[in-house]
Formats: structure tokens, C-alpha cells, sequence
């Protein structure tokens, strides 16, 4: 799997073998819509998995990211990810499930400009 757009561009993501990451093409289609947009945003990636959706949009000039998935091993990838690419300043990661950290981010004044959500199937 690899960034397919900005300052990462190319770049390869690893992944836990169990996991499904959204395709090439949604990932692609997505960022081709939102390309204007995401430059300086706080960007929110739920069920993040290997954290491409968040990683695509720090690679494509997003603020920050908010990483959340309930997974061990995803976060272990995530967080290989983010340090292999050095944006570990740029990115937040917890390991809880989405309709809690969605209820804690609220409560703390918590606000997003781009939220992805990407349940398994």
C-alpha cells in the first residue's frame, strides 16, 4: 500500500495481514474530491486501521490527525507508519472504539474540519 499524493507520495504503508484498507481507488477518488480542502485541516480518522486515510491527508497538508481504532495490531502498524514517516508530532493515536472516542472528543471541546470513517466488513 502506498501514499498515493503529496509530500509522501510513494511512499509504502505497512499493514496488519488482517485487515482490509480501504482501496486505491476509494482512497484516490476521495482525495482527488477533497484535495483543495485538506491542506491546514484537523483531520479525524476512525477505524483507522494501517492509518492511511489520515496519513494521506498529513502527506496532502493536513494540520494534524486524530488516529482511533480498537485493534492492537493496527496500531502497531499505525504507529510504524507514523514513525517511519516522521510525522509522529502531527498525529494523535488511541486505542478505544469509535463511538466512545467520538463521546470523549465532544465532551473535550474537541473539534475536526475532516472526519473518515471506515468501519470493517
Amino acid at each position: 500500500m502506498r501514499i498515493l499524493r503529496g509530500e509522501y507520495k510513494g511512499r509504502n504503508l505497512v499493514a496488519p495481514r488482517d485487515i482490509r484498507p480501504v482501496s486505491v481507488l476509494v482512497r484516490k477518488a476521495c482525495f482527488d474530491i477533497l484535495s483543495q480542502e485538506v491542506s491546514g485541516r484537523r483531520v479525524l480518522d476512525l477505524f483507522a486501521g494501517s492509518g492511511a486515510l489520515g496519513i494521506e491527508a498529513l502527506s496532502s497538508g493536513a494540520q494534524s490527525a486524530v488516529f482511533v481504532d480498537v485493534q492492537r495490531p493496527s496500531i502497531e502498524a499505525l504507529r510504524r507508519n507514523l514513525k517511519i514517516l516522521s510525522i509522529i508530532g502531527q498525529a494523535s493515536v488511541f486505542i478505544k472504539d469509535a463511538a466512545s472516542a467520538v463521546k470523549d472528543f465532544a465532551a473535550a471541546g474537541q473539534h475536526f474540519d475532516l472526519i473518515f470513517l471506515d468501519p470493517p466488513y
